[in-house]
């Protein structure tokens, strides 16, 4: 699969997958570069196979949408591929993979039901955790809807997923939503993701992985972070789509951490604090969509996803 966008050469491998990022642009070292591949076809005897080869371009800064050829053979156009289980379209945009995703766990979700006689609450949340959840959280720091206008229908098709298995356990399917969540000891989905984003940051800024070391900067006071790169440069079109990945979208909830929680010497020992839900404080995991600071999002997931 080769990805064209407006940025320097790149080749990325994957086993036996090879992305070739480029600046559509710039044509001729994109065809120097398709070249230096049947080079290394012949050196190597390994051959590429053309027909499965597909040329995704980006629908940014006015990509020209040229045509590349690889072998002697022209490759084809593909508006959107699944590559390593996670669906990539052209604009970037994540709602078909988490469409795709979504249809995935509510078909597991009839084969349980036509499969499945035994609906104890141990049971069926043990098959909740192995075998819906994953659908839904499948490579998520990258996909996950930002809290923003225009998101929340598909955030609360998200959480639906999970309102409809709970209603299939028995003693609890008739509660309240939110009932069925503290019995089963579960916080929703979306709170899941902001822990997962959480999570990942802190990961990155403690420098525990060996990437994204590129993608923060820190403060002054080395506690709160700000995207490396500048809003205020590109299109309006390139910023709105900025603020729907990680460096943009985890600012809010990481910076509205207590200090002594970023800085905490583990993950699991961090990430436990007291976070206020419905006037009440409680001892938990901060899946902190409950922040002080963040009362219009507190309200929304305590009207429309825990109600």
């Amino acid at each position: 699969m080769i990805y064209l966008i407006q940025s320097k050469i790149k080749l990325k491998l994957f086993a036996d997958d090879l992305k070739l990022i480029g600046n559509a642009a710039d044509f001729s070292s994109i065809s120097d570069d398709l070249k230096e591949l049947e080079n290394w076809e012949n050196i190597w005897l390994l051959r590429f196979n053309p027909l499965k080869c597909r040329v995704i371009h980006l629908d940014l800064n006015n990509n020209p949408n040229l045509d590349y050829h690889l072998d002697g053979v022209k490759l084809n156009n593909s508006e959107l591929e699944k590559d390593l289980g996670v669906t990539t379209h052209r604009s970037l945009l994540w709602n078909y993979h988490i469409k795709a995703s979504i249809s995935k766990a509510n078909r597991m979700i009839c084969w349980i039901v036509r499969s499945l006689i035994i609906r104890e609450k141990s049971v069926m949340l043990n098959i909740y955790k192995s075998l819906i959840r994953p659908h839904l959280e499948y490579c998520v720091q990258l996909w996950n809807p930002a809290v923003a206008h225009g998101n929340w229908q598909i955030i609360l098709e998200l959480e639906a997923v999970q309102r409809r298995f709970t209603r299939l356990i028995e003693d609890i399917g008739t509660l309240p939503y939110s009932d069925r969540l503290n019995a089963l000891n579960l916080t929703t989905l979306a709170e899941r993701r902001v822990r997962g984003d959480l999570i990942e940051t802190y990961k990155i800024v403690s420098n525990l992985v060996e990437y994204g070391e590129d993608i923060f900067n820190l403060s002054r006071s080395g506690s709160n972070i700000f995207s490396s790169v500048s809003l205020k440069i590109g299109k309006a079109k390139i910023k709105n789509l900025r603020k729907t990945f990680l460096p943009e979208r985890v600012l809010p909830f990481w910076n509205a951490l207590l200090v002594f929680i970023k800085n905490s010497y583990s993950v699991n020992n961090g990430l436990h604090c007291v976070k206020t839900r419905q006037g009440k404080e409680v001892s938990t995991l901060p899946h902190c969509a409950f922040f002080s600071r963040q009362l219009s999002l507190q309200n929304y997931y305590t009207q429309h996803l825990s109600g």
